[in-house]
């Protein structure tokens, strides 16, 4: 359902503009495809190195990254997408790794995406706000809650009254959430965070690439607020498939204080999906073409 409204609302996007227009933005955009490809692979990759160390027993990096390729395919499918990759990634290492292990990582990964992403938000709030009040709000109250769910999946990660809830039900069960508890209790967010901010910052290259695409101009805060207007369309579109139409719909209302028409919103959305459904076909396909050898799994506690 949420797919069918997705192209409903970019079949109406392209119906608003200037077809003729729209068609010649984008091909004097197509050079940029492959730069755009490349960019989101190399965020990919930096965040799969982030997590390399959030296990106790050290995980090879080709595996990680094959789990993290997966995950993202899942993610940008799926609604509440980053939840479900996290937990399909860690379904992945589970004959790597104790249980704990991956529950715990799984939560730190969740937790420092969103540091990161509120991070970034007051980071594009800041040259918002001469522009656009209203922008620069949406940015400023996305930052506040990213923040406060960053904290909240910190905290319930580290608290005990979980573990004392579900002790009335099962000791095992409750021996496990401990177990996740002390797990997270110990990692160390600054290598994951750092990933997910430097994965962010790449982010931010891909749309200066955009704009620089699109409009033959590009500049730092432009840049920003093309980011900013990005990361609103993924939070707003989380449940619809690879964020289609959300994009260019969001692009297409904030035409007016990034200073770009609307051909041009148009055509961001249309690249953004080009290298999104690239990276998710590649992830589908992983499972298929890239076979491994796992290692001995982990002992089980005794």
């Amino acid at each position: 359902m949420f797919a069918l409204l997705g192209v409903s609302v970019l079949f109406y996007l392209v119906r608003r503009t200037d077809t003729a227009k729209l068609g010649a933005v984008l091909e004097r955009g197509t050079w940029s495809v492959p730069l755009l490809v490349g960019l989101e692979g190399t965020r990919i990759a930096v965040e799969a190195w982030g997590g390399r160390k959030l296990y106790t027993r050290r995980i090879p990096y080709p595996l990680l990254l094959r789990a993290t390729l997966v995950s993202y395919a899942v993610a940008a499918l799926v609604p509440a997408g980053r939840a479900a990759g996290e937990s399909v990634k860690a379904g992945m290492l589970r004959r790597l790794t104790r249980i704990e292990d991956t529950a715990a990582a799984a939560t730190t990964d969740q937790t420092c995406s969103l540091l990161a992403l509120g991070l970034w938000s007051l980071v594009c709030c800041v040259p918002a706000l001469p522009v656009s009040r209203p922008l620069a709000a949406a940015l400023a109250t996305q930052s506040a809650l990213v923040l406060t769910g960053a904290a909240l999946v910190r905290g319930a990660a580290e608290t005990t009254a979980l573990g004392r809830i579900v002790g009335h039900f099962s000791a095992r069960l409750r021996g496990t959430v401990d177990a996740v508890r002390q797990r997270a209790h110990a990692q160390r967010l600054r290598e994951p965070l750092g990933a997910f901010v430097v994965s962010r910052g790449v982010e931010l290259i891909q749309y200066a690439v955009m704009l620089q695409a699109v409009t033959r101009h590009a500049a730092l805060v432009p840049a920003l607020l093309a980011f900013g207007v990005a990361t609103l369309a993924g939070s707003i579109g989380d449940s619809v498939p690879v964020q289609l139409g959300v994009i260019g719909a969001t692009f297409y209302a904030a035409a007016g204080p990034l200073g770009i028409s609307g051909e041009a919103a148009v055509a961001v959305g249309l690249l953004a999906h080009v290298f999104q459904i690239v990276w998710v076909a590649i992830g589908l396909l992983t499972p298929l073409v890239w076979r491994v050898s796992l290692p001995t799994p982990a002992r089980p506690r005794g």
